[in-house]
């Protein structure tokens, strides 16, 4: 029980995430960002732990194993496939995919 609520709770944290930083940037299915201003749906959550958007940054590291200890291999790449695949999700559709993992 305590795993089911704690799994709950990780995943209501990528929501509110999602919900704190998808207004601040315009949807990209580049490489987490393009110029500066656009993110994917992991790209929110790297900025959330302090990305800046650049690639090759000391903070870009950091972010991303911020974002692999909140989300599990098999569950961050179901969100790359949102971006990448033919059909790809807006922030909205993420995260309405997201609470049904709970």
């Amino acid at each position: 029980m305590t795993q089911v609520l704690s799994e709950r709770s990780k995943y209501e944290n990528v929501i509110n995430i999602l919900k704190e930083q998808a207004p601040k940037f315009q949807f990209g299915k580049d490489e987490y960002s393009d110029n500066g201003n656009q993110r994917c749906t992991l790209g929110l959550i790297l900025s959330h732990f302090g990305w800046d958007g650049t690639r090759n940054s000391d903070n870009f590291f950091t972010a991303l194993y911020a974002l692999c200890k909140l989300l599990g291999p098999e569950k961050r790449d179901l969100i790359i496939n949102f971006k990448d695949g033919p059909n790809t999700l807006s922030f909205g559709e993420v995260i309405d995919f997201i609470r049904g993992w709970r």
